[in-house]
């Protein structure tokens, strides 16, 4: 059975995929790009893990967009 997520635990997680998505789009060096773009989102979760994708790449041209899934630790929000 699932474990539901408290408002608070809602919050933080959404404020850390904020962060997430700031890093990656920095990290892939696509801030300084034209149409770059990063989203992160949850897709799952478990009582110890929230699973996320990362979608990352540039709307212009035939720029590749790459997917990524990591998993979180729930307590920490940090990607194990």
């Amino acid at each position: 059975m699932k474990k539901s997520m408290t408002p608070n635990e809602l919050k933080k997680l959404a404020d850390k995929l904020e962060y997430y998505d700031r890093c990656f789009l920095n990290s892939y060096g696509l801030r300084n790009i034209n149409g770059g773009f990063c989203e992160v989102n949850m897709f799952d979760f478990d009582e110890e893990y929230i699973n996320i994708t990362v979608r990352c790449g540039a709307c212009c041209g035939e720029s590749p967009i790459t997917e990524e899934q990591f998993k979180l630790d729930r307590k920490t929000l940090e990607i194990v």
